[in-house]
């Protein structure tokens, strides 16, 4: 076993005790009762296969990472997902990008852009099929609180007053930003995004920013790329992979 592996089955090893998911089980050493009923009977790549082409996010639990587990058969799996691709800068918009003085945006700029360079391979209906938390359009004096830093989705035009947050912010409509809000993950609007403020307030957002339409910012915006952000958030509306090996764990509590 080199290196590398041997840390990455030490690290899934804790993740699946802090889920209640006790053995770690190699697929070349099967002696789980359960799992070796499932490989005599011959539908072990089966029940693989089935569960990474029935793919449900919302069904799976997620471990850390990219890393998720979800049952099969009484069985847990371990599955890998590879991140959509999705373009590595921190403001794309499919409009005209309009910053005044102060306005920072560390990381690439890509203004009028279309089909790939806007939101690459991602899916948005997949992304809202998803959403933790679903609300209308409307003014909001801070960010809502998003379950488990997954997906929130507006569905209309949206004014954030500031705010804490993380994960995926989907917005229907325009969004407005007026005060301080911070946020790490991706945003997506699909209109246009204008970003003001007055005095010391300041939003600050990790990751990357979308906006179908267009975009301005005064010198109270700040956004920050991080390909590390994105890709975490993203993965779960990746491309789902086995983890070779190791893909097969006993759920609930044993000795």
């Amino acid at each position: 076993m080199t290196l590398f592996s041997a840390v990455l089955t030490l690290v899934v090893s804790l993740a699946l005790m802090a889920a209640s998911s006790v053995f770690l089980l190699n697929e070349t050493r099967l002696s789980e009762q359960a799992v070796t009923r499932v490989q005599s009977m011959g539908l072990a790549e089966v029940e693989i296969a089935d569960a990474l082409a029935a793919w449900d996010e919302r069904a799976a639990t997620p471990l850390g990472g990219c890393l998720f587990l979800v049952e099969r058969s009484g069985l847990g799996l371990l599955v890998h997902l590879t991140p959509p691709a999705f373009p590595q800068a921190g403001l794309v918009s499919g409009g005209h990008v309009t910053l005044g003085p102060g306005a920072i945006i560390d990381g690439v700029v890509d203004s009028l852009a279309s089909g790939p360079a806007l939101i690459g391979d991602l899916d948005l209906g997949r992304v809202a099929r998803a959403a933790a938390l679903t609300l209308s359009g409307g003014s909001y004096g801070v960010l809502p609180e998003n379950p488990a830093g997954g997906v929130i989705h507006l569905l209309g035009d949206a004014e954030l007053g500031g705010g804490d947050g993380g994960g995926v912010l989907l917005v229907d409509g325009n969004l407005t930003i007026r005060g301080s809000l911070t946020f790490s993950g991706v945003v997506l609007v699909r209109g246009a995004l204008e970003v003001s403020g007055s005095g010391t307030s300041s939003s600050h957002l990790y990751g990357s920013v979308v906006t179908f339409i267009g975009a301005t910012g005064d010198s109270t915006m700040r956004v920050t790329y991080s390909k590390a952000i994105v890709d975490n958030v993203l993965c779960r509306f990746g491309t789902p992979r086995k983890l070779r090996g190791m893909s097969w764990t006993r759920l609930g509590q044993g000795g």
